[in-house]
């Protein structure tokens, strides 16, 4: 299923064009702001999902451990 997945790089792309147009066409109004703060989330929410896709060191050490001391 080709719609399935949501590229980050492809949305900032999109927002970007969004709020160049806007701007073009609504210099003066304040929906500019609004178009440069919906590709500010964008970034943002990229940058979150690339930081929440690592995994967390203390999670795994201490799956490690309690593996480990684990006796039978």
């Amino acid at each position: 299923m080709p719609y399935t997945t949501l590229d980050p790089d492809k949305i900032i792309k999109t927002a970007d064009i969004l709020e160049s147009r806007v701007e073009e066409r609504f210099p003066n109004a304040s929906l500019v702001g609004v178009a440069s703060e919906v590709k500010a989330i964008a970034i943002d929410a990229k940058a979150r999902a690339e930081k929440l896709s690592q995994p967390l060191a203390v999670f795994s050490w201490a799956l490690w451990f309690s593996s480990s001391s684990v006796r039978f």
